[in-house]
C-alpha cells in the first residue's frame, strides 16, 4: 500500500504551472573569448616562466689588433730623422731600413761628435804607437839578452878546452912528480928536487881548479838571463793586452759615438708599415715610437680588457656582440666574435692604468676576441677593419632560466642547485 503524498495534489499541480517556462542557462560568446584568452596567458606565461631565461652580460671596451702581433719600431735615441725611406702602407722586409735618424750635435767648438771623434782617433793613434814601442823594446832586450848569452856560451866553449888542456898537464906534472919521488928514494935525485916537482903538479892542480868554477862561474849567469828573457816576454804580453783592452774600449766609444752621429731604424720583421708618426726633421726622443708593423696577411682580432668580476664565468668559446666606434651601431648593427684566448694573470697595476684608464687597484684581464668579419660593408664596399680601432664590446657570461632566477634564493639556502 502506498504511503499517502506529503502535499495535496493540487498544491502539486499549481507549482507545475508556471508562467515563466523552464530555466534554460544561455552562453555569451565574449565571455568565452576572454576565459580562453585568460587560460592561454597563464599556459604561455607558464611555459616562458621555465623554458626563457636572461643571460648576464658584461660591456667592456677594446681595440683591433692584428693576430699575430704589432711591432712597436721605437728610437734607440734622441736626434732629428734626416730621411724616411718608407710610406704609411708599404710591405718591408726584416731588417730593411725604415728611418735615418741624426744625434749630432754642435757647440761652440763645432760638430761635437766630430771633436769626440777626433779625440778617440788621437788616443788609438797614441795606444797603437805605445804598443808598437814596447814590441821594439822587447825585441831590443831579447836581442841583447841573446848575445849576452852567447857570449857566455862562447867563453865556457872556450874554458871547456883550457880545462882539458889543464887537465893534460896537470896529469903530466903527476906523473913527473911520482918519477921523481921514485928517483929521490933511491938518491939518484935529490930530495928537494922531488919536491919542486910535487909543487908544480900541485899547482897545475890548483889552476885546473880554478879554471873549472871559472866555468861553473859562468853557467850559473846564463840561467838568469834566460828567466830575464822570459819575464820581459811576460811583461810585456800583460802590458800588450791592457793597451788592446783601452784600444777595444775605444773602438767601442768610436762605435757609439758614430752610432749617436746617425743610425737607421730598421724594420725586426716583415709586414706593412702602419702609424708612421715619424717625419724628416722631426726631432724623436728616446723610446719614442715611430711606426708600427702590421704582419702580412694576418687577419684582425679584438683585444679586451675585462674586469675580475667577470672573469670567473668568462671561457673560451663565450659569445660576443662588438660595436665599432668608427662605424655606429645604430647604423652598421653589431658584429659576432667568440672568446678565443683569457689570461690566466692580470695586467700590472701601472699598464692596466695607461692601456684601459682602470681606476687603481682595479685587476683587468687580457682577452683576445676572434671576428667573424673582418670588414664592414660602407655603401655596398668592404672596408676593412684596421688595427687600433676602439670598440665596446658584450659579453654573454651566463645563460639562466626565469624559474632559476625566481627560486635562487631557495636553491641559496638549501645548497642543492636548480
Amino acid at each position: 500500500m502506498n504511503p499517502p503524498p506529503l502535499f495535496r495534489a493540487e498544491a502539486l499541480a499549481f507549482r507545475r504551472q508556471r508562467l515563466q517556462g523552464e530555466i534554460i542557462l544561455t552562453h555569451d560568446f565574449p565571455m568565452l573569448l576572454i576565459g580562453a584568452v585568460l587560460l592561454g596567458g597563464v599556459a604561455l606565461a607558464l611555459w616562458g616562466f621555465f623554458t626563457l631565461g636572461f643571460a648576464r652580460q658584461e660591456t667592456v671596451s677594446g681595440h683591433t689588433v692584428p693576430a699575430g702581433g704589432l711591432a712597436d719600431v721605437a728610437a734607440a735615441g734622441a736626434g732629428v730623422v734626416t730621411e724616411a725611406r718608407v710610406r704609411e702602407g708599404q710591405q718591408v722586409g726584416e731588417g730593411d731600413v725604415l728611418l735615418v735618424v741624426s744625434g749630432e750635435r754642435h757647440t761652440a767648438q763645432g760638430n761635437t761628435q766630430a771633436v769626440v771623434q777626433g779625440a778617440l782617433a788621437q788616443r788609438q793613434a797614441s795606444l797603437n804607437e805605445e804598443l808598437r814601442q814596447g814590441q821594439v823594446q822587447l825585441k831590443q832586450r831579447q836581442q841583447a839578452l841573446d848575445a849576452r848569452i852567447a857570449e857566455l856560451n862562447r867563453q865556457v866553449a872556450q874554458l871547456d878546452a883550457d880545462i882539458a888542456l889543464q887537465a893534460q898537464r896537470a896529469a903530466l906534472a903527476e906523473e913527473s912528480a911520482a918519477t921523481f919521488d921514485r928517483l929521490a928514494a933511491t938518491q939518484f935525485v935529490s930530495a928537494m928536487m922531488a919536491r919542486d916537482r910535487g909543487a908544480e903538479a900541485l899547482d897545475q892542480r890548483s889552476r885546473l881548479g880554478a879554471l873549472k868554477r871559472e866555468k861553473a862561474s859562468l853557467q850559473a849567469q846564463v840561467q838568469p838571463l834566460r828567466d830575464e828573457q822570459q819575464e820581459a816576454a811576460s811583461r810585456q804580453a800583460r802590458e800588450a793586452q791592457a793597451l788592446q783592452r783601452e784600444l777595444a774600449q775605444l773602438a767601442q766609444q768610436g762605435a757609439e759615438a758614430e752610432a749617436l752621429r746617425q743610425w737607421f731604424v730598421r724594420a725586426p720583421r716583415a709586414g706593412r708599415v702602419s702609424a708612421l708618426v715619424a717625419q724628416t726633421g722631426q726631432a724623436v726622443a728616446p723610446g719614442q715610437v715611430l711606426a708600427r708593423l702590421l704582419p702580412a696577411d694576418s687577419a684582425m682580432e679584438a683585444e679586451l680588457w675585462l674586469p675580475g668580476r667577470a672573469l670567473g664565468l668568462a671561457k673560451p668559446g663565450a659569445t660576443v656582440k662588438l660595436r665599432y666606434e668608427a662605424f655606429p651601431h645604430e647604423k652598421y648593427g653589431s658584429f659576432d666574435g667568440q672568446v678565443r684566448e683569457l689570461a690566466a694573470t692580470p695586467l700590472p697595476a701601472g699598464e692596466a692604468q695607461r692601456v684601459a684608464g682602470a681606476p687603481a687597484g682595479t685587476p683587468l684581464y687580457r682577452v683576445r676576441v676572434a671576428l667573424a668579419q673582418q670588414a664592414v660593408t660602407v655603401q655596398g664596399l668592404p672596408v676593412a677593419l684596421p688595427a687600433g680601432m676602439l670598440l665596446t664590446a658584450t659579453l654573454a657570461l651566463e645563460q639562466r632560466k626565469l624559474y632559476q632566477w625566481a627560486f635562487q634564493p631557495l636553491s641559496a639556502l638549501t645548497g642543492r642547485p636548480l
